[in-house]
């Protein structure tokens, strides 16, 4: 899994964290992120890998102020990082 955590409108990454795939097992994972700027993170990205490494990852974009997530979508980080910050914009 990889986590980061961003000022939505500006783009501005404030923290990242990564955890160890696990092969046997399933459970949480904490990703503790540091956003120590007023008003804290607006949107953080998670990323999940799949049983598929060819299909890439899973990747979600939550939004903290409004409780809410958007995904899953398949693919690497850096082919939503453009889209996802024009969503923030408009």
């Amino acid at each position: 899994m990889y986590a980061d955590a961003r000022i939505a409108n500006s783009g501005k990454r404030l923290d990242w964290q990564s955890s160890s795939t696990w092969c046997t097992e399933s459970g949480p994972a904490t990703l503790p992120l540091d956003a120590d700027v007023p008003g804290g993170a607006t949107k953080v990205n998670v990323w999940m890998t799949t049983e598929n490494a060819g299909k890439g990852l899973q990747h979600f974009i939550c939004y903290p102020d409004y409780s809410t997530c958007f995904g899953a979508y398949e693919g690497l980080p850096w082919e939503y990082r453009y889209q996802a910050d024009l969503t923030d914009v408009g």
